[in-house]
C-alpha cells in the first residue's frame, strides 16, 4: 500500500501488523466511512455541521478500536483454547 487516505490513517492502517484478516478488513471499512465523513467536513467548512462531522469521525475510530479489540480478544481465546487442547492430549 503506498499513500494512506486520512481514514487509514485514523484507524491505524499504516502501522497494522496484524496477521489477523477480519482485523483488516474492519479498519479498511471504518477508514472507507471516515474518508466519506472527512470529505463532507471538508466541503462543509467550519460551523455546526463541520462539528458534528468531526464528532462522527471520532466515534467511528472508537467504534473501530473497540471492534478489533473484541476480535483480538476472540482469536486469543481460540488460540489459548488450542494449546490447552494440545496439552491434554496423550502423547
Amino acid at each position: 500500500m503506498g499513500e494512506f487516505t486520512y481514514g487509514d490513517l485514523a484507524v491505524g492502517l499504516n502501522s497494522d501488523k496484524s496477521e489477523n484478516q477480519d482485523v483488516r478488513t474492519i479498519k479498511q471499512e471504518y477508514a472507507r466511512i471516515i474518508d466519506r465523513l472527512n470529505n463532507m467536513r471538508t466541503q462543509e467548512g467550519p460551523g455546526e455541521k463541520g462539528r458534528l462531522l468531526s464528532i462522527a469521525i471520532t466515534e467511528a475510530q472508537t467504534a473501530a478500536m473497540w471492534a478489533v479489540k473484541a476480535i483480538m480478544i476472540i482469536d486469543q481465546r481460540n488460540k489459548n483454547l488450542d494449546s490447552e487442547s494440545d496439552s491434554n492430549k496423550i502423547l
